[in-house]
């Protein structure tokens, strides 16, 4: 349980930095307000979008992954890797 609680508030503090890595780039940024609001809303619609990813695709998933331990440890690396490369994209 307490497992679970920990690896929750991780997640939503990963999400709350990346929001605020967001506002902080959108305070820096030479494109004006217009271009700056236009990335911000890029971010919250990716970070829904993985929201929602996580809560309807991946619990089908995992069952499958949970075979080998090999399997979800590079399916979490790979996750990770994927979200990082995207977000920096955006």
């Amino acid at each position: 349980m307490y497992g679970k609680i920990t690896t929750g508030v991780l997640i939503v503090q990963d999400l709350v930095a990346m929001l605020l890595l967001m506002t902080v780039a959108l305070v820096g940024t030479q494109h004006g307000s217009h271009g700056g609001q236009v990335m911000l809303l890029e971010g919250i619609a990716l970070i829904g979008i993985v929201v929602a990813v996580s809560k309807r695709v991946m619990p089908r998933l995992l069952p499958h992954m949970a075979e080998t331990h090999e399997l979800i440890l590079l399916v979490g690396i790979g996750r990770c890797l994927f979200l990082g490369s995207t977000f920096q994209l955006v």
